[in-house]
């Protein structure tokens, strides 16, 4: 069980240090809120499925999926909420 977790936190932070390089904010504070969403998108959707019975055991092959796609998807949704913001910030400026 806990080597599986484990590995849904690798796949997290693996994605949130490539996301870092993304020109979304860089720096310690870049690092940290991509981690902090990655992880939360690694661990919580095979934690979903798992409560849902989607997923019967932390040992199958379809958890590190569901971490693939939970951090992706958190990142995106992360990256296009700033974006957005940003753009808001920009033309409130003007």
């Amino acid at each position: 069980m806990s080597n599986q977790v484990l590995g849904w936190i690798a796949i997290g932070l693996a994605a949130a240090y490539m996301a870092w390089a993304l020109p979304f904010r860089r720096g310690t504070v870049g690092l940290a809120v991509n981690g902090a969403v990655a992880l939360a998108g690694a661990v919580g959707l095979p934690l979903v499925a798992l409560a849902l019975g989607a997923l019967r055991t932390y040992g199958q092959g379809l958890g590190f999926l569901l971490a693939t796609v939970g951090t992706l998807a958190a990142l995106l949704v992360l990256h296009v909420v700033w974006e957005r913001a940003t753009r808001a910030a920009r033309r409130a400026d003007r």
